[in-house]
């Protein structure tokens, strides 16, 4: 059975080739990336609900879900990340590099004593 999941994985990986063939955006289309899974057509509401979920500030509804030509989304690279730590959460995004080093490098080395 095809899960909301299966349409998550494929998104980000979508997204992940774009982004490492230094894409700034990549446009998705929801009938494309159901018929990029096996079965994916029978669970277009699934598709459309991942897609939605993925959604930041910036990104770009460009076709509503609704529409016969299928939900189409302008996803801005690269995507920020949420790891999790058994403390807290964590963000972690990629930092430009300038000569090798990083352009800006924030710690947090918590309270000093």
């Amino acid at each position: 059975m095809i899960s909301i999941n299966h349409f998550r994985q494929e998104l980000m990986e979508q997204m992940g080739r774009a982004s490492a063939s230094g894409a700034k955006d990549v446009l998705i289309n929801s009938l494309d990336l159901c018929a990029s899974i096996p079965k994916g057509n029978y669970a277009a509401d699934s598709c459309c609900n991942a897609m939605q979920d993925e959604m930041k500030a910036g990104d770009v509804l460009l076709i509503d879900r609704n529409h016969t030509a299928g939900m189409t989304v302008r996803y801005f690279l690269p995507r920020v990340t949420m790891l999790c730590s058994t403390s807290a959460f964590a963000q972690t995004a990629k930092v430009p590099k300038v000569g090798g080093k990083p352009l800006v490098q924030i710690t947090s080395k918590g309270p000093t004593g």
